[in-house]
């Protein structure tokens, strides 16, 4: 009997132990399913985050590379991977990969982001779709030049010898480019049409006879016109010639003598900290200091000066902006008898920016963009042609707009002269003579000296080899005269806008015939 009991105790305590090995090894086996499952859930979290990186960086990294297909999906897909926008990688082993799929309709596709984490290529897909259909490229609305300075350098700027360079006293200006639109067809007292609208912008101030109106639409080339000041009776007529106001307060302002305020004006692009502002006609008392500019809003921070104290400013007053002699992301210094007029920015990264960052800000536009859309080999045979250097004494006199690849060395009686726009990937050395002067923008990637008589009217720009892409070195900027004359680049805002209206007009060409790609809201989906 204690023998039967003995046996059953054994048995019954194996039967406890079995039990307890196989709660444990459940529980094991459960709680190592569940860290694998939340690993799984963690990378998979990770993939769809990726994917959705890829669909929302899209438009801001395809900006700069406009399509140029028929719309189908090999030459969509083509364009992705030429212009390396099929991948995003955003670390080691995370990345989203793009692609256009069929969409539900004729004109729409689907573009699909994959994204993949890690070596277990844990994948998520999101897509939206995208409308593809005629359209333009909008680069005549987006291209113009816009410089702080007569003499804008990323690198030291030296004025030494005989040089200078001039700003403008924007005081002694009224503010306005004068006749660079003219009136071909009047519909109604408010509506006309131009023989060129390529320079104005919806919310642009214009001067039609004696009456200053905004533009409120713009479809091709007829303006529809807001009546600012004066109103009365008279009517623009066919053949009259518009004034567009540069600049031009966007809401009313009061001036309070030595007060710090905030102002919106129509072009904040066209201002930088340290400006000297004037208001209103020609010779006007009323002056500010530009203090902080928001580019995003149009609000300029200013210090009224101690005139005009009271005084109501309307909106549409012009705001005439002081171009400054020089401006550099690094110190700028004078030598002997060298001469900046108008003042300076020195040691401001801000106001100047370094490599691709300033060409964009100058032209509106990348490099790339400028030349992939109006360069050779694309549309209308290519009508911004990429010359050598060694070509560019047969262009002499510039009569347009003039791309050179590689380094320019002028001397002697070969000098810069002619009117337009010269873009050199390279360096500028000015030891030539031209009696006749260059009017226009010369823009450079290297580094710029100029120690001839070389007289420019409009503005020089220098990257002075910051571009990555260049494999350059920076050197010094350097304006000297010779002792022959005196070397000067004088700040002429009429001469760029006009320079503006000549790359819009160009761009214009291009503008349609394009296929446009646009997002449709609402078509996000996960699969």
């Amino acid at each position: 009997m204690r023998q039967e009991k003995g046996i059953t105790l054994v048995v019954t305590l194996l039967a406890i132990v079995l039990a307890l090995v196989s709660v444990v090894t459940m529980t094991a086996l459960s709680s190592l399913g569940t860290q694998k499952g939340a690993v799984n859930q963690r990378l998979a979290y990770q993939a769809l985050l990726a994917a959705e990186s890829g669909l929302n960086t899209f438009a801001i990294r395809a900006a700069d590379y406009p399509y140029e297909g028929d719309g189908s999906l090999e030459s969509l897909n083509d364009w992705l991977s030429d212009n390396a926008l099929d991948t995003l990688v955003l670390d080691d082993d995370v990345r989203a990969n793009l692609s256009f799929i069929e969409g539900s309709e004729d004109d729409i596709v689907s573009l699909e982001a994959a994204g993949e984490v890690g070596e277990a290529r844990a994948i998520k897909q999101v897509l939206i779709d995208i409308a593809v259909e005629e359209g333009f490229s909008n680069l005549s609305a987006r291209l113009g030049i816009n410089v702080p300075a007569a003499l804008t350098s990323v690198s030291e700027i030296s004025v030494r010898g005989n040089g200078a360079v001039e700003g403008l006293d924007a005081n002694g200006w009224d503010g306005t480019v004068q006749n660079i639109g003219q009136i071909t067809n009047l519909l109604n007292a408010t509506t006309i049409t131009l023989d060129n609208a390529a320079l104005f912008k919806v919310g642009d101030y214009v001067d039609v006879g004696l009456k200053r109106y905004q533009i409120t639409a713009i479809t091709d080339k007829t303006l529809s016109l807001s009546e600012r000041y004066p109103y009365g009776s008279i009517l623009p007529v066919n053949n009259l010639k518009l004034s567009l106001v540069s600049n031009a307060l966007a809401a009313a302002a009061t001036v309070s003598r030595n007060a710090t305020v905030t102002i919106k004006v129509n072009h904040s692009e066209r201002i930088f900290k340290g400006q000297v502002l004037y208001f209103g006609p020609v010779n006007s008392s009323i002056s500010a200091e530009v203090l902080a500019v928001n580019y995003s809003s149009g609000e300029v921070q200013v210090r009224w000066g101690s005139n005009g104290h009271g005084i109501s400013l309307s909106e549409s007053t012009a705001v005439k902006a002081s171009a400054l002699g020089a401006a550099s992301a690094n110190d700028i210094g004078t030598k002997g008898q060298g001469d900046i007029k108008g003042g300076m920015i020195d040691n401001n990264p801000i106001a100047v920016p370094s490599g691709e960052a300033l060409f964009l800000q100058t032209f509106g536009v990348s490099k790339q963009e400028l030349l992939g859309t109006l360069g050779q080999g694309q549309r209308s045979g290519g009508m911004l042609t990429v010359h050598s250097a060694s070509q560019l004494s047969s262009l002499l006199p510039i009569s347009d707009i003039v791309y050179i690849r590689g380094d320019v060395h002028l001397t002697g009686n070969s000098g810069l002269c002619g009117r337009g726009i010269l873009i050199v990937e390279g360096d500028v050395t000015l030891n030539g003579a031209c009696s006749a002067g260059f009017t226009g923008l010369l823009y450079l990637t290297g580094n710029y000296r100029n120690q001839g008589n070389a007289n420019i009217a409009g503005a020089v720009v220098t990257e002075s080899g910051t571009d990555p892409s260049m494999n350059m070195s920076m050197d010094d900027t350097v304006v000297a005269g010779t002792g022959k004359g005196s070397s000067k680049i004088k700040y002429d805002p009429s001469i760029l806008m006009n320079m503006s209206n000549d790359l819009k007009s160009l761009a214009l060409e291009e503008d349609t015939g394009h296929m446009s790609l646009s997002v449709l809201t609402g078509t996000w989906r996960q699969r």
